[in-house]
C-alpha cells in the first residue's frame, strides 16, 4: 500500500486525491521522462519535498509556534517556501545578536557600576589621608610657633656650615709633597673646572718632580722612581674634584678590565674613536667625556706615538703599576 510522501500516512492508489492527514496533493508530478530536462526537474523535485517534509516536521512539533499565521492551516496552505523559513532564520539571528549585545551593555554596565565604587572608596581614603596631613602640619606649626625662631635660624646655619665642611674635607697633607711641589695651582685649575689647563699643569708638575723639564718626557725608570706622595697627591686631586670620573684610580681599574691591552684601553677612555687615534688637541677636556679621559700619560702628540724610547703603552703601563704599587696591588 502507498505511503503519503510527507506524513508517511496510508492510502489506497486512485482512491483519494490528497492527504487525510497532512492534506498533501498525492497526485504524482508530471516530469519529463526523457530529455536534458529530465533529471533537473527531477532534482528540484526531490528538494520539493524534502522541504515538505521538514515543513511538516515543524508543524507536528511546533503547534503552538507563533510563526505560522495561521495555526489552523498547514503550512503550505500559508504559502510558505524556502524563502519564507530563510527570512524567519534571518530574523531569528538577528533577535539573537541583539540578546548577545544587551547582555553586553549589561555586563559593562556592571562593571562601570563596580569602577565608580571604587572610585568612590578611593577618594573616601584620600580625603581621610590628606587630613591627617593636614592634623600633623597644624602640630609642626604649633612647635615651630612655641619655638624661638632665632636659635631655629642659627642651628640651620650651623648644620649648613657643617655639610659644606664635610663636602669639600680633604686631609691635612692632601697637598704634601716629598720634593717641595707647589700643587696649589693645580687644585684651583681642578676646582674651576679648567680641565685642558689642569692636564697641562699635572704634565708640567711631572716633568719638574723628576727633574726632565729639559728634556720634555718620561721613560720608564723615571715612572718606577717617582715619589710615591707626588703620584697620590696628583691622582687624589683628580679623583676628588671630577667627582671619580677622572684620575689614576679610574684609569687603573679600566687598564685591569681590558687585560692592559692598550688599544682597547684608549678605546674605552676615548684617545681612540672608530680606529683613529686621537691628537691631544682634539680631546674632549669636559666632564662629558669618557671616564678616565684625562689626564693624559705616556703620550703628548698622539695617542699612537710614544715619548723618547719607550712607546705610549709601556710609559703607561709602567704609570699603572707605580701607582698599584703604592696602594699595595701588583700589576
Amino acid at each position: 500500500m502507498p505511503k503519503c510522501p510527507i506524513c508517511y500516512t496510508a492510502y489506497t492508489e486512485g482512491a483519494i486525491d490528497t492527504c487525510s492527514v497532512c492534506q498533501w496533493d498525492l497526485n504524482p508530478a508530471m516530469l519529463p521522462k526523457h530529455g536534458k530536462y529530465q533529471k533537473l526537474y527531477a532534482q528540484k523535485e526531490q528538494a520539493y519535498l524534502e522541504w515538505a517534509r521538514e515543513m511538516w516536521l515543524k508543524y507536528v512539533t511546533e503547534r503552538q509556534s507563533p510563526i505560522a499565521p495561521n495555526q489552523n492551516l498547514l503550512p503550505w496552505q500559508n504559502n510558505y517556501h524556502p524563502q519564507t523559513l530563510k527570512d524567519e532564520t534571518v530574523n531569528r539571528s538577528g533577535l539573537l545578536q541583539l540578546e548577545s549585545k544587551l547582555h553586553d551593555l549589561e555586563s559593562r554596565w556592571q562593571q562601570a557600576k563596580a569602577d565608580i565604587e571604587q572610585i568612590q572608596a578611593n577618594l573616601v581614603a584620600e580625603k581621610e589621608h590628606r587630613m591627617q596631613l593636614q592634623s600633623q602640619m597644624e602640630w609642626v606649626l604649633y612647635v615651630l610657633q612655641a619655638a624661638n625662631p632665632q636659635e631655629i635660624q642659627e642651628t640651620l646655619w650651623q648644620l649648613q656650615e657643617w655639610a659644606n665642611s664635610v663636602a669639600n674635607s680633604q686631609p691635612q697633607d692632601y697637598l704634601q709633597s716629598e720634593v717641595g711641589m707647589d700643587y696649589s695651582k693645580l687644585e684651583k685649575l681642578l676646582a674651576a673646572g679648567k680641565w685642558r689647563q689642569a692636564d697641562e699643569r699635572t704634565w708640567s708638575i711631572i716633568l719638574r718632580v723628576v727633574n726632565q723639564e729639559d728634556r720634555g718626557f718620561l721613560d720608564p725608570e723615571d715612572i718606577a722612581l717617582f715619589p710615591a706622595t707626588d703620584l697620590e697627591t696628583i691622582a687624589r686631586l683628580w679623583q676628588h674634584y671630577s667627582q671619580g670620573r677622572f684620575g689614576l684610580a679610574i684609569q687603573k681599574n679600566i687598564w685591569e678590565t681590558v687585560g692592559q691591552d692598550y688599544t682597547n684601553f684608549c678605546d674605552r677612555v676615548g684617545w681612540r674613536i672608530k680606529d683613529n687615534w686621537l691628537y691631544y688637541e682634539d680631546l674632549n677636556c669636559s666632564l662629558e667625556a669618557q671616564a678616565g679621559h684625562l689626564p693624559v700619560f705616556g703620550w703628548r702628540k698622539r695617542a699612537c706615538y710614544g715619548m723618547g724610547g719607550a712607546t705610549a703603552e709601556e710609559n703607561l703601563a709602567a704609570l699603572i703599576a707605580r701607582f698599584a704599587e703604592l696602594n699595595g696591588v701588583t700589576i
